[in-house]
């Protein structure tokens, strides 16, 4: 109604809702078109539903989230961020030793103990390292193979669907609110209900009580005797959580402490909620009516519902270093194929960089919306699940680098029902100018991008992206009439841009280099964003409960910066000032679009931050407004009987991956006399498969630095020993190219084995292959001899190279 029409409010979600938004950074720059073909909307696929009329399936059972929280045995719930990982991975061409470089790991928040373990996993088809989820730690779910590394970041595919059921009686009669059967391709289909019952164990320590209520939530003591004061009272204002709900104050500031926080589960608490379930639909959320009286249930089916254990075949693919035969094109069958999940993908290996998202992403009918509720009478069912052929991936990007922190997959991929924040600014961005500032300056190594990780993870997204427009809309000097502070206030935020932005401490006296501008974005922001939105768009952001901010940060468990409203601001002020904007919005929000307009609301809005922080800090000098590490330090929850100290606020995975897999090193090679072992083995490589004899150990090489190029594992040496009865030779022309050339040479009889071998007890540090080594006939064109110096365990010395010898295959 505040907008006039259906049409226009449809417009105004559409612009927040950033559905397929050009400027949003992207993980991979191919498009991958995703509900981009469903045609225009069919009104008879999307039922009008009288909103007023639902009613939640279990009315009088636990919301979701508390009996989540209190089966899960946290007290409070455990402080995982709902969204997580960042990846930073650059090519070849752009690293010092001409081998790609990678800095990955996920963000799954910080407890004592931790929720991930370590495991180190070799037997027949598994050889990987890494880390997986207590519990689920059967094989590595992060970690590295052989030769290659991988990662992951959540991904939030669209795989997810509410669907309207039109009820009927299964027995014949006319259908009730109440009915237990739905009409699917025209039979009444029986609507399959059950109580399920789960036993919740307590958290360390934690005595009976199942929340407090009533007069106990405001007289702000432990009621029940179970360690918690007002767990299970209700929100005032924004909730507290995470480690709020443990220290017993007021933390959010709206006169109730532990608001919001849910109710603790002692021993042996029952929780029983009534669960009803569709055939073809999944579980049912409510029942209600259609406008015009229809009686209907709302379901909502997940892609993976009940298919949840297939994703394994993925991850003990890619721990098979049988199937991983092919690099980055085995990663990607074995992710992309073989992970039903919604995930983004990474892989490294000596070589490569690449990317492949999985999910089992439906393909929509013809003529829904994918973000209405859909008719689940047959007819607009799912039409099946997108190819590997459609889902986001990308090689050796032209750029030079893949990065992700959760944000948009790739151009033309549409974003899910829930994601409002894949618009023109997203933390990624926080890492994106950092690696192209980093290999734009020259070749880098394995510091230097962690270096782009860790001071990316200290910068605060709305500063880096949002604050030069929107002190370029301010313009210089505040209006009269203004608070005399704003004034003040602008000029520090402006000082903080030429700093870049970052919320830290590095000089460690308990407050951040720039105390006051975060304190001060952090106050405007939300009164910046209401005072340029809500008069245009009909309040939208509180309509459509959109977050302005993430509250990650405030609530201690590190992850930050991720789905909020951040975008919005950016791709408004650019219309304001003129400046050129891609997919626009369909009105400029900010002063109706009037630059003076927008510049008076901001003033304003600036007037009410100052007020704000007044009240905040109890000071009314604004250089007293100091933000301190301690207001968002990290702080590590306890699932066992203790926890370690807090640390300051970073935005970074908990666990991560520094790799750069080595170059094989030179090795020169010396003649050695050793026991026979004669012994029958299979080998097989490039040239095929044939059944060996080891006769006798002949020559032992070590890795050597040639020309000062240096070694990559002083410790790694090769015993190579004569074979016999190796099957026909392969006597086939192949093209070899290292750094003396490029040749074509006849491959002949194999003669060598090379093992990779513990020279006076001492092991390689890395993960050698075996090597079959076959005769090389003359090369075309002829070799060049040439000189190099040779320094290794043994001898330093100037050597001829007279001519290629052996060709050495993997094996």
């Amino acid at each position: 109604a505040a907008l006039g029409s259906a049409a226009a409010a449809r417009a105004v979600f559409d612009d927040l809702h950033f559905a397929n938004d050009a400027e949003a950074p992207t993980t991979s720059h191919n498009p991958a078109p995703y509900m981009t073909d469903l045609g225009p909307v069919n009104p008879a696929a999307n039922p009008d539903i009288d909103c007023s009329s639902l009613q939640p399936i279990d009315p009088g059972g636990p919301p979701l989230q508390q009996l989540l929280d209190a089966i899960s045995g946290a007290a409070p719930p455990l402080p995982v961020p709902s969204a997580m990982s960042n990846a930073l991975l650059v090519s070849a061409a752009h690293t010092k030793t001409g081998r790609p470089i990678a800095v990955f790991g996920p963000q799954t928040g910080y407890f004592m103990p931790q929720l991930l373990v370590e495991k180190d996993v070799h037997g027949p088809d598994i050889d990987a390292r890494g880390v997986a989820f207590a519990g689920t730690d059967l094989i590595v779910q992060l970690g590295r193979g052989r030769n290659f590394a991988f990662s992951a970041t959540s991904a939030g595919g669209d795989n997810i669907d509410q669907w309207v059921l039109k009820l009927c009686e299964p027995g014949g009669g006319p259908p009730t609110v109440n009915s237990m059967g739905y009409l699917h391709n025209g039979s009444c289909v029986s609507i399959e209900a059950f109580d399920q019952t789960v036993v919740a164990k307590p958290s360390a320590g934690g005595p009976p009580g199942v929340g407090e209520s009533g007069a106990q939530c405001s007289n702000n003591l432990d009621d029940e005797g179970d360690g918690f004061v007002n767990d299970g009272c209700p929100a005032v204002g924004p909730p507290e959580a995470g480690p709020q709900c443990l220290n017993n104050i007021d933390d959010d500031g709206d006169g109730a402490v532990n608001d919001g926080c849910p109710p603790i589960a002692g021993p042996d608490i029952v929780l029983v909620f009534h669960v009803q379930r569709s055939r073809d639909y999944g579980p049912l959320v409510a029942r209600g009516k259609l406008m015009d009286g229809t009686p209907i249930a709302i379901a909502s089916l997940r892609s993976t519902y009940m298919h949840e254990l297939d994703s394994a075949r993925g991850f003990f693919r890619v721990n098979n270093p049988n199937f991983m035969t092919d690099g980055y094109n085995s990663f990607r069958q074995a992710m992309g194929t073989g992970v039903d999940y919604t995930f983004n993908w990474f892989f490294v290996d000596g070589k490569d960089i690449g990317y492949q998202h999985s999910c089992k992403c439906p393909q929509r009918a013809p003529g829904v919306d994918p973000y209405l509720p859909v008719w689940g009478t047959g007819e607009w069912d799912w039409q099946g699940f997108i190819p590997l052929s459609a889902q986001p991936n990308d090689l050796n990007p032209p750029a030079g680098f893949l990065t992700s922190w959760n944000n948009k997959q790739a151009p033309q991929f549409r974003s899910n029902d829930r994601q409002f924040s894949y618009g023109p600014v997203f933390r990624s961005q926080m890492l994106d100018v950092r690696i192209r500032a980093a290999i734009t300056a020259g070749p880098i190594d394995r510091a230097d991008l962690v270096d782009a990780m860790g001071d990316g993870g200290t910068v605060d997204l709305r500063g880096q992206e949002d604050l030069p427009l929107l002190l370029q809309v301010l313009g210089p000097t505040a209006p009269p009439g203004s608070d005399p502070r704003s004034q003040d206030m602008r000029d520090r935020l402006a000082a903080w841009v030429t700093t870049q932005t970052h919320r830290r401490d590095r000089d460690h006296d308990g407050a951040y280099d720039d105390p006051q501008s975060p304190a001060i974005i952090d106050a405007w922001w939300p009164r910046l964003s209401h005072a340029m939105f809500d008069s245009a768009s009909g309040a939208a952001i509180d309509n459509l409960e959109l977050e302005l901010d993430d509250a990650n940060r405030r609530n201690h468990i590190g992850s930050a910066f991720d789905d909020a409203f951040y975008s919005h601001p950016n791709k408004d002020l650019r219309q304001v000032l003129g400046l050129p904007v891609t997919d626009p919005f369909s009105r400029t929000y900010c002063g109706n679009g009037v630059l003076a307009a927008c510049r008076t609301a901001l003033w304003h809005a600036m007037d009410q931050a100052a007020a704000d922080l007044e009240a905040e800090f109890g000071d009314s000098n604004v250089a007293n407004w100091k933000r301190v590490p301690a207001d968002e330090e990290i702080q590590h929850s306890a699932v066992g009987v203790t926890s370690v100290p807090p640390i300051d606020w970073i935005n970074r995975p908990t666990f991560q991956q520094v790799v750069q897999i080595p170059a094989v090193d030179h090795y020169k090679c010396y003649k050695a006399v050793g026991t026979v072992p004669n012994v029958l083995v299979n080998l097989v490589d490039q040239f095929g498969t044939s059944r060996s004899l080891i006769v006798k150990p002949d020559t032992l090489c070590n890795a050597v630095d040639k020309n000062g190029e240096g070694v990559g594992d002083p410790t790694a040496h090769l015993e190579c020993y004569v074979i016999s009865k190796a099957g026909i030779p392969p006597r086939r022309q192949a093209v070899i190219s290292n750094q003396f050339g490029s040749e074509t040479s006849l491959v002949k009889a194999p003669r060598r084995l090379c093992v990779p071998s513990k020279r006076d007890g001492v092991a390689s540090a890395l993960n050698l292959d075996h090597y079959k080594c076959y005769r090389e006939g003359r090369a075309t064109p002829p070799f060049q001899r040439r000189a190099v110096t040779l320094v290794d365990d043994y001898e330093s010395k100037a050597t001829l190279v007279l001519r290629p010898d052996s060709l050495c295959a993997p094996v």
